[in-house]
């Protein structure tokens, strides 16, 4: 049996609804990648040339991470999400700078390439517990 035009009209706006948050989707993950990388060369001339030290500059970082994923679920409109996602791939790019340097300045060199492997290996662990938030954020 063909479908009904009510049926077909249906599947056609739930595809252009479909396709529109996938264009959105790209859209904030280019946003994010290219804060991303202005957080990684903006941050590093920061760490490089000390105009702030490294406890402030780690605490202000994870503050501000922990900051714009608590405001994840208030959004409204595209605008704030891309606000935030920008900023947060700015804050992220920081913070995968300075982890390696946190450890080269507080780990001997003998404990260096294990803490280097465990920052990815925590972050990876962590990244599994949040899965079950996708689709209700």
């Amino acid at each position: 049996m063909p479908f009904s035009s009510l049926e077909s009209l249906q599947s056609s706006s739930i595809m252009l609804w479909t396709k529109e948050f996938l264009i959105i989707g790209n859209i904030l993950i280019i946003g994010f990648s290219v804060a991303d990388l202005i957080g990684r060369l903006g941050f590093g001339q920061v760490i490089d040339r000390k105009l702030v030290k490294i406890k402030n500059y780690s605490g202000v970082t994870m503050l501000l991470m922990g900051t714009l994923v608590a405001a994840l679920p208030l959004i409204k409109c595209f605008n704030f999400v891309m606000v935030v996602m920008c900023m947060y791939g700015l804050v992220q790019g920081g913070t995968a700078i300075m982890f390696p340097i946190l450890v080269s300045h507080y780990l001997d060199e003998s404990e260096e390439s294990i803490a280097m492997g465990c920052l990815n290996f925590y972050g990876g662990l962590l990244m599994l517990s949040m899965s079950p938030m996708i689709g209700t954020v």
